[in-house]
């Protein structure tokens, strides 16, 4: 009966868990399966400690050993039984890379692995002089520490702005260099790596409240107000009467029979007057010029791009497939080229040179047909995991600005390493320069580059908000804490933030007298004397289903706004139930300062659907509704080319394709951010 007893109690200790003691001969573990050392600098080992636990009673003795660059005390250890003992290991590469050896343990009846893994990188380089400093990597940091060159030492370039010139403090300080050209419709600046730099200061003319009066700039006198041309509309006309600008004022003239009569259209010819009532013929639809469709299996990604001889380019994609092809047709619909390509996330054209941007490479393709230029893959530094190609930008002379984010996705919410911007040669994609922002993101296309080749730019980093300009030699002209929107969009002197704040190209200073009165927010259009958005707003409206209830939904507003304050001149609801649907083509800037875009008519989505194109003035005023073909719906952006309006179009069964539709007379702005990406070249730069 004894014998018995004592048997199922040995049974019973045997079958307990893992971790408890289970007895006398003892079970040594490591506690974890795995471990893993913190990003290493080759020159500054780092340690980490393992876990070894005894699950018997019994005392046990092992030893631990590993391989190089890892290491650990051979020595005999010993540990209780139920209990744990820490062990440190260091860490100690001379080459960078991933290593992933095992940490060995061995006992006299045992011997057990588990693994230690670490990644091994360079010392980052740090930023290049100043003209007063020097930084060095500091490990304990860890991060790049400034180092003070002696006082009165002369200083080491970036000295353009100075005629003398001596350290103080790690500033250059000196008797400065002034730049003045004489020219009131410029801002005079300096540029310490070139000298002086002069703006163009366009956007500091005000709009005219006066529909007579345009806003101009003389070399000599600055801004001012010149004659609108006479019979510009500045008032209700009609066949009786009529509103009219003559020698820069506005008069009421008697309007006589046979007189033209109506607003300018496309769908409609003007109407004559006749016994004070005005005969106009019915309006048409607008013509389509041609419409090329896309394979039925494939979609199109509409970049809205024309090159200098309105040759039209978009890119077809296979549904769910990052394989396609690269599309080009002339103005008048005639196909160039069809050739295979990588989708990627972005196309623009950069001169006479088409550029995708493709995860963490871009890629030039010929303008004459579509072949492959050169390809630059940018490689992962040893610290980054994940590197993501995030802006493109058209710089001076052949050049082509790339932003790049680096990241180490191996940490939980994949930690922001730094963001660099590539200078590279449109001709073979050599890197011509990097500016590198040690710990810092920036945002996707916020990089708008000015008349003169600088880059602007809004970042985030673990420091907040950082609002930067980088020459077009790479140097970094100043540097701001940015306490509002990264930059949209720049023209004429002043750049434009997504939060309607305005600042000044040359040092970055804050324009408004006071905050923006905007509430919507848009991609702006920006040319001499206006700046125009479309923005959404959420207000009650009446429900689609139920029309007799309220909900809260999104509504449309045009705005147009000062650009020498950002304060609104006028404000038109261009979506909503009284103004048509939502799904509206972004707004395109015209030479008349009118604002181009298509919608459906209906609110709710009344089917079958119809779409219609509608112009703007530039006092707020709707010029024109004109009802488009088919029942497609018309989505992206306009592009306004060769006397022709060229969008993206979508049938009821899912097919899409690419239509232009005649438009006499209608052109782009000569100069000025007129379309979302600046210009037709979608290139981050105006025109």
């Amino acid at each position: 009966m004894r014998r018995f007893t004592l048997t199922l109690a040995l049974l019973s200790l045997a079958g307990c868990r893992p971790g408890q003691v289970n007895g006398v001969t003892g079970d040594l573990t490591f506690g974890a399966p795995r471990t893993d050392f913190e990003t290493t600098i080759i020159g500054h080992p780092t340690t980490a400690t393992v876990e070894v636990r005894n699950g018997g009673r019994a005392s046990r003795t092992f030893k631990l050993t590993t391989s190089t660059p890892f290491s650990v005390d051979g020595a005999e250890r010993s540990i209780e039984g139920g209990a744990s003992v820490t062990v440190e290991v260091a860490f100690t590469p001379d080459t960078p890379g991933i290593y992933e050896l095992l940490l060995h343990l061995a006992s006299n009846d045992q011997s057990i692995d588990t693994t230690l893994a670490g990644l091994a990188a360079l010392e980052p380089a740090c930023a290049e002089r100043g003209p007063c400093w020097t930084q060095v990597y500091d490990h304990s940091i860890p991060g790049c520490r400034r180092i003070n060159d002696a006082d009165g030492n002369a200083c080491e370039g970036g000295t353009a702005c100075l005629l003398t010139s001596q350290c103080s403090n790690g500033v250059c300080i000196g008797t400065p260099r002034v730049c003045v050209d004489g020219n009131a419709c410029t801002t005079d600046s300096c540029d310490p790596d070139t000298g002086c730099v002069y703006f163009s200061s366009l956007a500091r003319c005000a709009a005219s409240s006066d529909p007579c009066k345009a806003p101009t700039c003389d070399p000599l006198t600055g801004c001012g107000l010149e004659d609108a041309p006479d019979g510009t509309q500045c008032g209700p006309s009609d066949c009786v009467t009529a509103n009219i600008c003559l020698i820069g004022v506005c008069k009421t003239v008697s309007v006589s029979d046979g007189a033209t009569c109506g607003t300018p259209s496309p769908c409609q010819r003007l109407g004559l007057c006749a016994a004070n009532a005005c005969n106009r013929p019915n309006p048409n639809e607008l013509e389509p010029s041609w419409t090329v469709w896309a394979p039925p299996t494939q979609q199109v990604l509409w970049d809205s791009i024309a090159d200098r001889l309105n040759n039209v380019y978009w890119r077809e994609r296979e549904f769910e497939s990052n394989a396609g092809h690269l599309v080009s047709v002339t103005s008048t619909g005639f196909r160039r080229f069809r050739v295979p390509i990588s989708i990627g996330e972005q196309m623009a054209l950069m001169e006479d040179v088409l550029i995708l941007r493709l995860g963490s490479a871009v890629q030039a393709r010929s303008i004459n047909d579509g072949t492959l230029k050169w390809t630059k893959a940018f490689p992962l530094d040893p610290l980054a995991s994940v590197l993501a190609v995030r802006t493109l930008a058209r710089g001076q002379a052949g050049v082509v600005y790339v932003g790049v984010v680096r990241m180490d996705k191996t940490v939980p919410n994949a930690k922001v390493l730094d963001s660099s911007i590539f200078a590279l040669s449109l001709n073979n994609g050599a890197t011509l320069w990097e500016a590198r922002l040690p710990g810092l993101r920036i945002d996707d296309q916020s990089t708008p580059v000015d008349e003169s080749g600088y880059l602007y730019t809004g970042t985030v980093g673990a420091q907040g908000r950082r609002y930067f300009a980088i020459s077009p030699q790479g140097q970094l002209r100043w540097s701001l804490d940015n306490a509002h929107a990264n930059p949209a969009a720049v023209f004429g002197g002043r750049v434009y933030h997504w939060d309607h704040w305005l600042s000044e190209t040359s040092n970055g200073a804050w324009v408004n007298a006071t905050p923006p009165n905007l509430a919507a927010a848009g991609y702006p259009r920006l040319a001499l004397g206006a700046i125009s958005f479309a923005g959404t707003n959420i207000r009650s409206v009446p429900s689609c289903t139920v029309p007799q209830m309220a909900e809260n939904n999104s509504v449309m507003n045009l705005v147009r706004v000062d650009p020498a304050t950002s304060q609104t001149l006028w404000e038109l609801e261009i979506a909503g139930p009284d103004a048509g649907g939502r799904e509206i083509t972004n707004t395109v800037l015209t030479s008349r300062a009118t604002v181009l875009f298509s919608q459906p008519e209906s609110y709710c989505g009344a089917m079958p659907r119809t779409t219609v194109l509608r112009e703007i003035s530039a006092q707020g005023q709707p010029n024109f509704s004109c009802k488009l073909p088919g029942t497609e719906s018309y989505e992206g952006e306009g592009l306004l080319n060769d006397s022709r309006w060229v969008v993206k179009v979508r049938a009821d069964d899912s097919s899409e394709g690419v239509r232009a539709i005649h438009l006499p007379g209608f052109a782009l702005p000569v100069h000025g951010w007129a379309t979302a990406w600046g210009s037709p070249a979608r290139d981050n730069h105006a025109r």
